[in-house]
């Protein structure tokens, strides 16, 4: 079960609210970014992380996030020390198979490039830890007791990364023949709704995309995963879908990442527009001229932290050692305008790309069934998403439960990025979108004349209320 937070816990200051309706068009790029700081939550305030991480697009790492999850439950323990944060720690595989093993994975081969990703197959989990379990076989022991070797606490990413390559290079060869399998995209908070796993940490709650999938369950979808893969298992280079933000919470085990801001993205692409696959491995000057031009940032997170990569973070990890993770993707006011021109370049790139068919009748649906398969969502669906959003937004300044002026400037805030939105998505089509027409359900915003409307009166009204006309 995923416990919320409630309003009064992310209540912001007139000043934090104010200084961001003013910089609504502020470029984040990250450019001033050298290092991410790890942060304990007991000394973060729901204010700070909004106005220093979230709001400002900068990453961070959380501890003490995961002490009273239920996931914990899943680790093993070390056999010497007998804590589930050392490094000889491990997801417990039969207790996973016994809870969970009917449930439907899908798992990435990370030895096997597949276009921009690897190679995946859809399994259930049972038949994914018999693999991890072969895997681990042939693997053998790499890990030391924390306890018995400081050393190995302390030690910076560039001491790991140092390790890590002439490792990282089997496992892309192929590491003797082995597949190693890394399960990805596990729903499990959508297949186990009652589960104790989590409870959703307060900075992460402002949630409209997740908060979407969960208004109309019978989509069958949603951003909230498990990932979870032995020793050796990674993720190529990629930036995360639609711009979200992301969060990771390592429940056991320790990864590195490897982040570059968006200033960087540039460095990394070959003339093609594709990206480096990875960036541990050997890179073809010839095909990245200017990689090496790309400024990366390392850092190690370990079990019990959370990190936040923020909208446009281009990131690469690794699992130093097995490793549980639970992982959002989400998108809330602060991210809506990037997420946005996300949609709209995807949909204009989806249109050059099959423009021979241009005068197909057939056109404007092909080019939306595949920008869902490229983008996740396509432009009726991510129509559908705003309006819901602006519903439930709407809903609240209708009921009176923004109580005070710091609640009806929040709110404020949050309409005014929505609107921008819709009327970013409405220019882009020309016309309403596709809400009526039986392949999502209707929004009460399909009867009332449209969605930007009502949040064109709603923003008016509260502007009058606050005297900021």
């Amino acid at each position: 079960m995923i416990k919320r937070t409630s309003a009064q816990e992310r209540r912001l200051s007139s000043d934090t609210v104010v200084e961001s309706l003013s910089t609504l068009r502020q470029e984040r790029d990250g450019s001033d970014v050298k290092q991410i700081p790890c942060v304990d939550a007991s000394q973060l305030s729901y204010e700070t992380w909004w106005k220093e991480y979230m709001f400002a697009n900068k990453p961070v790492i959380i501890s003490g996030i995961t002490a009273d999850w239920g996931s914990r439950g899943w680790v093993r323990p070390c056999e010497t020390c007998n804590r589930i944060d050392c490094n000889m720690s491990r997801p417990d595989l039969e207790l996973l198979e016994k809870m969970f093993g009917e449930d439907d994975v899908s798992v990435a081969y990370c030895a096997e490039k597949y276009f921009s990703d690897q190679r995946r197959e859809d399994m259930k989990l049972k038949d994914f830890l018999k693999e991890w379990k072969e895997v681990a076989s042939a693997q053998g022991c790499a890990a030391s007791c924390s306890s018995e070797d400081q050393d190995s606490r302390g030690r910076s990413p560039a001491d790991e990364l140092g390790d890590l390559r002439q490792a990282h290079g089997q496992v892309c060869g192929g590491l003797q023949g082995l597949k190693l399998p890394y399960c990805k995209d596990w729903h499990m908070a959508r297949l186990h709704p009652g589960s104790n796993a989590y409870q959703l940490p307060s900075y992460f709650s402002e949630d409209w995309l997740n908060d979407y999938w969960d208004g109309y369950p019978a989509l069958g979808d949603d951003y909230r995963f498990c990932y979870l893969g032995p020793r050796g298992t990674w993720t190529p280079l990629h930036r995360d879908v639609l711009r979200s933000y992301s969060w990771s919470a390592n429940i056991v085990g320790r990864k590195l990442w490897i982040l570059y801001s968006p200033s960087q993205e540039e460095f990394l692409k070959n003339r093609r527009g594709d990206l480096v696959w990875d960036v541990l491995n050997d890179v073809d000057r010839n095909e990245f001229p200017q990689f090496d031009k790309a400024q990366a940032i390392y850092v190690v997170q370990r079990a019990g932290e959370a990190i936040f990569v923020p909208s446009g973070w281009l990131h690469q990890v690794v699992n130093l050692v097995d490793c549980l993770s639970i992982n959002h993707n989400w998108i809330n006011s602060c991210n809506i305008q990037e997420a946005t021109r996300q949609m709209i370049i995807d949909h204009q790139l989806v249109k050059a790309s099959i423009s021979d068919c241009s005068h197909d009748v057939e056109f404007p649906s092909i080019c939306e069934r595949m920008l869902n398969a490229h983008a996740g969502m396509n432009f009726q669906q991510y129509h559908h998403f705003l309006s819901h959003t602006a519903s439930n937004e709407l809903a609240s300044l209708q009921s009176g439960s923004s109580s005070s002026h710091e609640d009806d400037l929040a709110l404020l805030l949050r309409l005014t990025r929505l609107k921008d939105a819709v009327d970013a998505i409405e220019e882009e089509e020309h016309v309403p979108l596709l809400a009526a027409s039986g392949c999502l359900p209707r929004t009460r915003h399909d009867e009332d004349g449209g969605v930007c409307r009502s949040l064109e009166e709603a923003i008016g009204s509260l502007r009058t209320r606050l005297r900021l006309l």
